[in-house]
């Protein structure tokens, strides 16, 4: 029996090239040989993180988003990250509306988009383990304050679409700080008249969708009475 100590695993699930053993006489003459047997690895190696941030905190709003890991596992020109937005995070239609940008870690970088899916291909790296950051625009944000759910499916793979390495926890939530305004509204009277029982009626374009167990509040102002036994909406 032959330990091998010290010896790093493939970074890839690709199967290994095969072990072969032979052996020699003191005179380096061959004895026998065989043992013709390869590997593969089964469990993947995890990014150490994943993030993604808003750069703009209004409600709904579209806006540059910037997404940060870091890798103990080296990476290669060639291996391919793709991940999946959540539900309440809507990324553009097409790919060319991304306008990918290198933060840092990369020297060349491609980014396509498919429905909620995304995908970045390393096209050169400046290093290959550590900090990896770029960004992307026209990703719009959760409609409310409420932070949003995870990023998923996030998969390193290499050229041969063998995985590298994976991050397999919760991402921190996208949340956004401030409502988005309305900025269209009609305010109609039924008449004008002081003092009068009249009807107010109130048009607005919310700038986001409104759920449908949403719901909406109205205010008004302390001078304008209602009747309690009349009042309906």
């Amino acid at each position: 029996m032959i330990d091998l100590v010290g010896v790093i695993n493939p970074r890839t699930t690709e199967p290994t090239g095969t072990f072969h053993i032979s052996t020699f006489d003191n005179n380096g003459i061959p004895i026998d040989e065989g043992y013709d047997v390869n590997t593969q690895m089964y469990f993947l190696g995890q990014l150490h993180s994943f993030s993604a941030i808003q750069t703009n905190f209004v409600n709904g709003v579209e806006n540059r988003y910037i997404f940060s890991m870091q890798s103990a596992v080296p990476l290669n020109s060639g291996d391919k990250l793709s991940f999946t937005f959540p539900s309440d995070i809507v990324p553009p239609s097409t790919s060319e509306e991304l306008n990918c940008e290198i933060i840092f870690g990369f020297e060349e970088i491609e980014c396509n988009i498919s429905g909620y899916s995304m995908e970045i291909k390393f096209i050169s790296l400046a290093n290959p383990t550590g900090t990896f950051q770029w960004s992307a625009e026209n990703i719009r944000n959760p409609i409310s304050t409420k932070p949003s759910a995870s990023f998923s499916n996030i998969i390193i793979t290499d050229e041969r679409l063998y995985m590298v390495c994976q991050y397999s926890l919760e991402t921190p939530p996208v949340t956004n700080k401030y409502t988005a305004q309305i900025e269209e509204f009609n305010l109609l009277q039924g008449n004008t008249r002081v003092a009068e029982i009249t009807t107010y009626t109130i048009e607005f374009w919310p700038i986001n969708p409104m759920p449908a167990s949403g719901s909406i509040q109205v205010q008004w102002p302390s001078t304008i009475n209602l009747i309690p036994d009349r009042f309906s909406c």
